[in-house]
């Protein structure tokens, strides 16, 4: 696990990315040319625009939360059902960036408080969670509570089911509503906590990160960060490690249980790989650069197994759709680290 928290006063002296500045590859590697201009493509075209959009959402679904607490109308439940959907897809846009502002955190990374939990999905821990809490208005720290209680799941169960009954229908969830007080205290409060973890990671990556004086594109463009490891060769690790955790864990099977969105959520992680990879029209970018080494068969691969992966979620076979990741995985691991000149070295996705 990445040591985030560890800072050197070295960290002060990393140099800002700009026009003359180079990321130098760890010894033994060779990056290919052009890396820093398809690097600072990727943070203002990708990453910077797609973490924004999330802290949207996150400021949406909170002000639909307050104003259906204000009503408790079939229709603003409905309209408010829709904002979670939208939030949803679009954190998995950025889930895969676990490093940085999503995990700086030995205890309680933003990553976990949000996504949907990695070892346990089960209903039970949100439900019980609500059902204890069904009278309460007052005293809950949200921010302090398991990651099986509270982001995405939490939201899921208090939104698109009854309490103890579990009835999906919006008119028995408004009457739940009515009913119970302390299930807009809940939603308020969760609501709330998500748009403020969205905030902090914003604001990592624009403004200030952590005891740093600069934003964390700054660090990341420097080319090394806080921990001392290469940006370039965390950002292909992370998303690899990614795609072996989809691939093992049976991701779609397990999220998204009452929403009923989670081949929305996996299209918009597919779709969030391309554009990294693709970059945007007229800027140099990860595929163009390894088309100009002279290696376009890499490239036709990964957009095949892409291909392969979306085709897969279009017809619902999630069995296709594992062994595409999988493959997709294994591009990162080898032919796309290999073709960038970086070294992902042993972790524990190596045995594959």
């Amino acid at each position: 696990m990445k040591k985030i928290l560890l800072f050197s006063l070295s960290l002060f002296f990393l140099p800002v990315y700009g026009e003359h500045s180079t990321v130098v590859p760890e010894k033994g590697q060779a990056y290919l040319p052009d890396i820093n201009k398809v690097q600072a493509s990727l943070v203002y075209d990708h990453i910077l625009p797609n973490i924004r959009s999330f802290l949207i959402a996150a400021k949406d679904l909170k002000a639909t939360a307050n104003e259906f607490c204000h009503t408790k109308t079939e229709k603003k439940l409905a309209e408010l059902q829709e904002k979670f959907k939208t939030l949803s897809v679009r954190w998995h846009r950025i889930e895969m960036l676990n490093f940085g502002p999503l995990n700086d955190d030995i205890f309680l990374p933003k990553r976990d408080a949000i996504n949907y939990p990695i070892n346990n999905t089960s209903l039970s821990y949100p439900r019980s969670f609500v059902a204890k809490h069904l009278n309460a208005t007052s005293g809950i720290d949200f921010s302090s509570l398991s990651p099986r209680e509270k982001g995405l799941l939490m939201l899921e169960v208090l939104l698109f089911e009854t309490a103890v009954s579990n009835d999906k229908q919006l008119e028995k969830i408004v009457e739940d509503y009515k009913k119970n007080l302390g299930k807009c205290y809940l939603l308020k409060g969760f609501s709330e906590l998500i748009e403020s973890d969205a905030q902090y990671i914003d604001d990592g990556w624009n403004i200030k990160y952590r005891q740093s004086t600069k934003p964390f594109k700054d660090i990341y463009l420097s080319g090394t960060l806080p921990d001392g490891s290469d940006s370039l060769v965390t950002l292909i690790s992370e998303i690899q490690k990614y795609l072996e955790y989809i691939k093992k864990r049976n991701v779609i099977s397990m999220t998204a249980p009452l929403s009923g969105i989670s081949y929305d959520n996996a299209f918009s992680v597919i779709n969030s790989i391309e554009s990294l990879l693709e970059g945007v029209p007229g800027k140099t970018s990860f595929f163009s650069i390894i088309e100009a080494a002279g290696k376009k068969s890499v490239v036709d691969l990964v957009r095949e197994n892409i291909s392969d992966a979306k085709q897969a979620l279009s017809v619902k076979d999630n069995s296709a759709y594992n062994a595409a990741v999988g493959r997709l995985a294994a591009n990162f691991k080898r032919d796309l680290a290999e073709s960038l000149g970086i070294n992902l070295g042993l972790n524990f996705a190596d045995g594959d």
